[in-house]
């Protein structure tokens, strides 16, 4: 690539744009001395403030220097900052932090790819206790406008043993005040927001209130904060990659508003539900996003007029009895999935076996065998019935040969054959439909419920997670794999054949990924059906099931 080429400019070109410059001043010199001074132009009038927005604030924006104050909220700590006042980095000391499981084969795949430069840790504690809000969390924060504002810089004001106060002004002249409270009974802080117009014009917008958190890339399902909230006497929750284009409103009177997993959270309940409403939202920037809601009210305030209204801030776990003590409400926040109405039973009934055994674990497994002793006289007339099928499937199929150019008679003689033998062909299916309803809600209370948070049973260290080393799926595919043998398959159709053969695996990768505690549940229940089944063929030693309920 060639350099650009610099051209040299003649001297004699220079003398004559100064010639020109020079007459060109002599001219416009001697037309004002003849014309004379031009009049004083009228004063132009000051153009009138919009009402949307405030003029410039009578009082200065605060430029204090960034300050953090610690507050305690009855059983958990955070940090407030000067820098938009708002909460964040609140943990709670009286509960440890999350594991983060890393499956044996997970890692031992991350060999091949290249992708396990590290040694296998199992079982690996993110933080040494339980976190509500990130330290990027934006809580609390308090603004004026449009909810892509940022929040004022503040200034803090303690006295001992008071309240925390802070004051800022807004962009539009809003002078902010936030009164921190002391943590009172029952276990709420109570957060008093007062909104001043200190401009010199009306202001009409937005006054609000922001809740947000980070969401950590990587997090497990149900381990990183979720925006929620109870609007209209129904949760709601957003759709967050429709955030990073407008807020979403979620229309109805505001009960609460909250970041939460699936065991701890941080509520927010306005002392009227009915005065504003929520907008789910997005904030930061596209490398630091943050997710949550704003509490929003729409206000016309008047120079000097103002508007207060107070916020009762809980953070605690996702725990049903306690929360109810705070607020009724906050119950919906313990959501158990499809199987909610069997949950809250499952999970008094793990209490109750809970105090008498001790270990959640335990609980659990006797728990399953209590369970089996209620289904028993269910179960036994279920693999009775079977048996009665396996000792009727050659007539059966004799039939169907004999019969089969005339299918309603076929059909007649094979119902009279059930009912002469006794033989239902759906009573092996009934033990199992009864249990589905148990394994659904324990599946619910071990993702959800608090109360099994981080607890351990043997080498396992969190009932809630599953089984990193994978003892509990390889030993359920093969109880599966056992009492499969039992099955006879010489009168089924060889379709049937094939999934049954596969369904030991199928239904056996599940656990790599669900709770150990339901891997527990499971291989308890699967060895107590085998013995089960053994003590009923040796009522029936010239029978055998032809179906037999897990």
């Amino acid at each position: 690539m060639s350099e650009p080429r610099i051209e040299r400019q003649d001297p004699s070109d220079t003398r004559r744009l100064f010639a020109a410059m020079f007459l060109s001043l002599a001219i416009y010199s001697g037309y004002v001395w003849w014309k004379g001074p031009p009049p004083p132009a009228p004063e132009a009038e000051p153009a009138p403030v919009p009402a949307a927005a405030s003029a410039a604030p009578a009082v200065p924006e605060v430029t204090a220097p960034v300050r953090t104050i610690d507050v305690a909220m009855c059983g958990a700590v955070g940090t407030v900052t000067t820098d938009g006042g708002v909460l964040r980095g609140v943990t709670l000391p009286d509960f440890p932090g999350h594991y983060r499981v890393s499956p044996l084969w997970s890692w031992a795949l991350g060999l091949v790819t290249g992708a396990s430069s590290f040694p296998w840790l199992p079982y690996t504690q993110i933080e040494p206790v339980a976190s509500v809000l990130t330290p990027g969390a934006a809580a609390l924060a308090v603004g004026s406008g449009p909810l892509t504002g940022v929040a004022p810089r503040m200034e803090a004001h303690q006295a001992a043993g008071e309240a925390l106060s802070l004051r800022g002004v807004t962009r539009d002249g809003v002078e902010v005040v936030t009164v921190w409270n002391p943590a009172g009974d029952p276990c709420v802080t109570t957060v008093d927001v007062v909104w001043t117009n200190r401009g010199t014009a009306a202001f009409q917008g937005d006054l609000w209130v922001g809740l947000h958190d980070a969401l950590p890339e990587g997090a497990a399902y149900g381990q990183a904060p979720f925006p929620i909230a109870l609007v209209d006497e129904a949760l709601d929750y957003p759709k967050l990659k429709n955030l990073a284009d407008a807020p979403e409103p979620s229309e109805g009177p505001v009960s609460w508003f909250a970041v939460a997993d699936r065991h701890f959270g941080l509520f927010v309940l306005p002392h009227s539900p009915t005065e504003g409403g929520l907008q789910f939202s997005r904030r930061g920037t596209d490398d630091a996003p943050v997710y949550g809601a704003h509490w929003v009210h729409a206000a016309s305030l008047a120079p000097g007029e103002r508007y207060a209204h107070s916020f009762r801030v809980h953070a605690g776990p996702l725990n049903e009895e306690s929360l109810a003590v705070v607020d009724p409400s906050l119950t919906d926040a313990v959501d158990y999935g499809w199987m909610a109405a069997f949950s809250g039973p499952m999970l008094w009934a793990l209490h109750l076996v809970h105090g008498a055994v001790g270990g959640w674990g335990w609980s659990i497994v006797w728990l399953t065998v209590a369970v089996k002793l209620l289904l028993f006289p269910v179960i036994h007339s279920g693999m009775k019935s079977s048996m009665k099928m396996a000792a009727i499937q050659p007539k059966m199929q004799e039939l169907r040969e004999q019969l089969k150019d005339d299918p309603e008679e076929m059909n007649r003689q094979i119902m009279a054959l059930f009912r002469d033998s006794g033989a239902n062909p759906l009573g092996g299916c009934l033990p199992l439909l009864l249990q589905i309803p148990v394994f659904a809600s324990l599946y619910g209370v071990l993702l959800t419920s608090a109360d099994l948070y981080n607890a351990p049973f043997f080498y396992l260290l969190d009932l809630s997670s599953p089984d990193p080393y994978g003892v509990l799926p390889l030993a359920t595919i093969g109880l599966m794999w056992v009492q499969q043998q039992m099955m006879p398959m010489g009168n089924m159709d060889p379709a049937q054949q094939q999934i049954l053969k596969f369904m030991p695996i199928i239904f056996g990768l599940f656990f790599f990924t669900a709770p150990s505690g339901l891997g527990v549940y499971m291989l308890v229940n699967i060895a107590l059906s085998i013995v089960q089944q053994w003590m009923i063929r040796r009522q029936f030693p010239t029978q055998t099931p032809a179906v037999t309920p897990v």
